[in-house]
């Protein structure tokens, strides 16, 4: 049995708890419906990751520094915004830089190579 939907289960056991002690804590309804609508919607998708039936696995690459790339330069952009284009400019860099990498992995691997 696969358990993929049990980090999903503890988080949304978490953010039940945070919303809870917000409750206890804050009078502002705003809060309560962020946390509280996190909470159920990550309980939701642990339940739909648990009544799912799992598939065999396909190819799976051991490292993919594109897909890093791409992350990595889309947070630094959308950080950088406040503090000015000195940052956000080199995050779309990197961002711009990733996608062609992953553009190269999927030419690649349909390909065959």
């Amino acid at each position: 049995m696969h358990r993929r939907w049990s980090p999903l289960a503890v988080w949304a056991a978490m953010l039940g708890v945070a919303t809870a002690l917000i409750f206890v804590f804050s009078t502002n309804p705003y809060y309560w419906g962020l946390l509280g609508g996190a909470a159920v919607l990550t309980a939701g998708l642990a339940g739909y990751y648990l009544s799912r039936p799992v598939a065999p696995p396909g190819h799976v690459p051991d490292l993919s520094y594109a897909t890093v790339a791409v992350a990595a330069g889309a947070s630094i952009a959308v950080v950088g915004v406040p503090f000015g284009t000195w940052l956000w400019l080199p995050g779309l860099g990197l961002l711009a830089a990733g996608l062609g990498g992953l553009v190269r992995e999927v030419r690649l691997e349909r390909s065959g190579a």
